[in-house]
């Protein structure tokens, strides 16, 4: 009598351990795994954040949910044959998505989420941009950052970060800006701020300078200004704001650093990229 109890536990046991056995492998079987496209260090980053959370980052092609790189573009390597092969539901998550990715994730019937559309990634991306800016001073100078006249056009994230970091090493920075508010922040930060009107007369007087501004505001008048050997760092988007032949011309070393999270500082860079996706992730209800 005693056994037959003893038996019936047990079976008891074991169906219940068969059935949270079951419920692991169904929980396992419901988490979406990412594909992560590219082999930039800041992807590899970013999918360490979501596999800290909880998300499986070894999908192939064919996998729900896709972590794609930054700038994504029709011509990214890889990106076509991973819509292609994107069952319907497919979630992807890519940076700095162009018109034309955009519209072939349309066609393919995948939904496209820009992370670097993030206020908070836009933020925190400023900061190795700065850093990498100030990493440039030094490297393609003579002088220490120490002492310098750093002139900044524009005072957005990027321009606010690297004006920071530039005065906590001793700079002198003056700050051109368009915008009357931006400018009062710049006072207001211990910076001398001018309008576009001093731009060619405060370039003059530069010993470098960084353009944030995503217009052509370096143009042969300010060029022509500019002490001969003075380094202009172009950080802009689009088409920047620098006439290249210009510079060229009046002897102005002129270089657009573009893309510096990813090269100065992967593994941050990524971090934020992974903490936004997860942001964005959490906000459609969807939990690893």
């Amino acid at each position: 009598m005693h056994r037959k109890k003893a038996v019936g536990a047990h079976a008891a046991v074991s169906r219940h351990t068969m059935g949270k056995r079951m419920g692991k492998g169904e929980d396992a079987m419901a988490i979406k795994p990412f594909a992560v496209l590219g082999t930039d260090g800041r992807m590899k980053a970013a999918a360490a954040v979501l596999r800290q959370a909880g998300y499986h980052t070894n999908g192939t092609a064919g996998a729900p949910r896709l972590l794609l790189p930054v700038p994504l573009t029709e011509d990214t390597p890889g990106y076509q044959e991973l819509l292609r092969s994107a069952p319907a539901g497919t979630l992807a998550f890519g940076g700095a998505v162009s018109p034309g990715a955009a519209q072939m994730a349309v066609d393919a019937g995948v939904t496209l989420l820009d992370y670097y559309t993030r206020e908070e990634l836009v933020w925190l991306n400023a900061i190795p941009t700065a850093e990498g800016c100030i990493a440039l001073l030094m490297q393609r100078r003579r002088r220490t950052v120490w002492g310098s006249r750093l002139l900044i056009t524009g005072f957005g994230r990027v321009a606010i970060q690297t004006a920071r970091c530039a005065a906590a090493l001793g700079a002198d920075v003056v700050v051109i800006a368009r915008n009357a508010g931006q400018r009062a922040a710049a006072q207001a930060s211990g910076y001398a701020a001018f309008g576009l009107e001093e731009l060619a007369r405060q370039a003059a007087r530069c010993d470098a300078a960084v353009n944030t501004v995503p217009a052509l505001l370096f143009d042969s008048s300010v060029l022509r200004a500019m002490r001969p050997g003075t380094l202009l760092l172009d950080l802009a988007g689009g088409s920047g704001g620098v006439d290249w032949e210009a510079a060229r011309c009046a002897g102005v070393q002129a270089e657009w650093a573009r893309g510096l999270p990813g090269k100065c500082a992967p593994d941050t860079a990524g971090e934020f990229v992974g903490r936004a996706v997860l942001s964005m992730l959490q906000e459609r209800g969807e939990q690893p």
